[in-house]
């Protein structure tokens, strides 16, 4: 894939959303409180704008924003299930969070579209569930 980057963690030891949305800002900005903030304010509100869970035990928070430096995917699977996400989302597995510059090129949100119908495939779901080898997944995506 074209994408700037696709960043894979395996076996994080994560237990809530907080936790995962912390986590990603500090992965995109580790030493700018300030952005970081922001970035997990922005994932926050997009959430609250509708459901983001896009299989059983998997959901895609993203944000779109002209702070972000490189567009990129964090493929993210966790030690645990988080049990409880949100009041309506239960039982998550693996986070696909999907960070967009606001001027990106139409080519690669267009490379962004393809992953999305990708992961409508049951199949691609199920790989994600089960495998746990950072490579694998890197391909998988790719």
């Amino acid at each position: 894939m074209k994408i700037d980057r696709i960043l894979v963690f395996t076996n994080v030891n994560l237990k809530t959303r907080e936790e995962v949305y912390q986590f990603v800002v500090k992965q995109e900005f580790p030493s700018d409180i300030e952005n970081a903030k922001k970035l997990s304010r922005e994932l926050v509100d997009r959430e609250a704008q509708g459901n983001i869970q896009i299989a059983e035990s998997i959901v895609l928070p993203h944000a779109e924003c002209n702070y972000i430096q490189r567009s990129k995917l964090l493929l993210i699977k966790t030690q645990r299930s988080i049990d409880t996400w949100s009041s309506d989302i239960h039982d998550i597995k693996v986070v696909i969070v999907m960070l967009l510059k606001s001027d990106e090129s139409r080519n690669v949100k267009m490379q962004f579209v393809d992953i999305m119908r990708q992961l409508g495939k049951d199949e691609l779901i199920e790989q994600l569930l089960s495998e746990d080898d950072p490579e694998l997944l890197l391909k998988l995506l790719s």
